[in-house]
């Protein structure tokens, strides 16, 4: 059948913007914009993460103590192929050149002979072939160049984000209200919910260091309403869980909601506690994660990890910390932690410094 004109006018003009289109990604393609901002921003991960890794220092992170190295060797590998990644990526830009000159001629070519639509159809044709070409060429120069490096980068990144992660994790930690005590190191924190009655459950950051497990409530809560509306707030923190890791039996992960993209966490702990069990949902990081890290730190796995060492002095104290009432001579129960300075006696009340 025979097009109308109006129709042929109609898919000659569809034809040449989808061909211009593609012409134009086809360009951008052939200068290797995508590989070359990968590479870039792997060359600003891999010089920064020392860096990143000097702050967490600065801010108490106490563990792993192969970090620095781990950072040195990543952007040292880096260092090692990157002239190499460079120079490929300059070698393939100019042989695709002729190329991305051979595609340009053909379609404007095209362009100039579409006056109708029976004499553009063999141009047009032509140049989606070279269009095509140039399309093939350049998407493969990009993923053999990618393939070069995208392994690494995907440690770097990996680690880095880790990084950024713990920093501001520390940085949260130290605007808290949490008494911190001296040599007590944090290894997570995370924003969680209490899911204790489902009616108004406190909102905050749950909290684990190697001596404690604490909850914070920190948030916004209204003040004032005016016909049901907020007018006024004001910002509550306050601790409402803090229970040492040696009370903890179990910190069990749970997948959750309709597509098991919820995290929770069930903290058990045993006799001593003020709450045997408390439910926590929390946000952005895998409940999976918090309960391998405690396992770790109870079985003393993390501790071998210890960069910032515990001084002789306070291992000495802590050993030699009272285990008896001098009041009543009852036996002093609850865990004794590194940093504290006086146990309370439970069954008569006196405080004994230590």
């Amino acid at each position: 059948m025979t097009l109308s004109q109006p129709t042929s006018a109609l898919d000659l003009q569809s034809k040449t913007s989808s061909l211009r289109d593609r012409m134009q990604k086809a360009q951008k393609a052939a200068l290797l914009g995508p590989v070359r901002d990968k590479a870039g921003e792997l060359d600003a991960a891999a010089s920064g993460m020392l860096r990143l890794a000097h702050d967490l220092r600065e801010r108490g992170y106490a563990w792993e103590r192969d970090l620095e190295a781990r950072c040195i060797d990543l952007r040292d590998r880096w260092a090692g192929i990157r002239p190499g990644v460079f120079s490929a990526m300059e070698r393939e830009t100019e042989a695709l050149r002729s190329r991305v000159a051979d595609a340009e001629w053909r379609f404007n070519g095209a362009l100039a002979q579409a006056t109708d639509y029976e004499s553009a159809l063999g141009p047009l044709s032509q140049a989606d072939q070279a269009v095509a070409g140039l399309e093939s060429a350049a998407n493969a120069a990009n993923d053999a160049i990618d393939n070069m490096f995208d392994p690494l980068g995907v440690e770097v990144r990996k680690l880095s984000t880790t990084l950024k992660s713990l920093l501001e994790q520390l940085k949260q930690a130290a605007g808290s209200s949490v008494a911190w005590r001296a040599g007590e190191s944090l290894v997570r924190a995370v924003k969680a919910r209490w899911d204790r009655d489902g009616k108004d459950d406190p909102k905050g950051w749950l909290y684990l260091s190697d001596q404690r497990l604490i909850f914070e409530r920190d948030e916004e809560v209204a003040t004032k309403k005016t016909l049901f509306v907020v007018t006024e707030k004001k910002r509550v923190q306050e601790i409402q869980i803090d229970e040492p890791v040696a009370r903890m039996t179990e910190l069990e992960a749970s997948k959750r909601g309709l597509l098991k993209n919820e995290d929770h966490l069930d903290a058990r702990f045993g006799a001593g506690a003020r709450f045997p069990t408390v439910h926590f949902h929390i946000d952005g990081q895998d409940c999976k994660e918090w309960s391998l890290t405690l396992r770790r730190l109870q079985a003393g796995e993390l501790e071998a990890t210890r960069a910032v060492p515990i001084s002789q002095a306070d291992r000495d104290r802590l050993a030699n910390a009272p285990r008896h009432c001098p009041t009543c001579h009852a036996p002093f129960e609850d865990p004794i932690l590194r940093g504290q300075t006086a146990i309370k006696c439970a069954y008569c009340g006196t405080s004994t410094p230590f």
